[in-house]
């Protein structure tokens, strides 16, 4: 694939119409978040903290909550799994009991 072939896919026309635009606001963006940086305060970084804080506090108590669920279903899994085991070997247990009857009736 030549470089042409890759620069005619690029949708020239409405980067041409659209890029005036983009710059526009990507440079509000840019200058709304310059602003907030100049303008904070200790208070206010403060109360950002005391935030980040409580969201970290909250989100410890999620993961120990799903830690939990988790810990639940692992237990159920194992209790399901000895019960598929018990399972199976009574049935291996009668399918050769039926099988030695079937012996038993075709051999009489």
């Amino acid at each position: 694939m030549s470089a042409f072939s890759i620069l005619a896919k690029i949708p020239w026309v409405k980067i041409a119409r659209y890029g005036p635009t983009i710059y526009t606001e990507a440079d509000k963006i840019y200058k709304l978040i310059q602003g907030k940086l100049v303008t904070e305060t200790k208070s206010s970084l403060d109360e950002r903290i005391k935030i980040l804080e409580t969201n970290e506090l909250q989100q410890a108590e999620l993961v120990k909550h799903i830690a939990r669920q988790v810990g639940d279903v692992s237990s159920a899994l194992q209790t399901m799994s000895k019960r598929i085991q018990i399972s199976l070997i009574l049935s291996l247990i009668a399918f050769i009991m039926a099988l030695a009857l079937l012996i038993i009736v075709v051999v009489k």
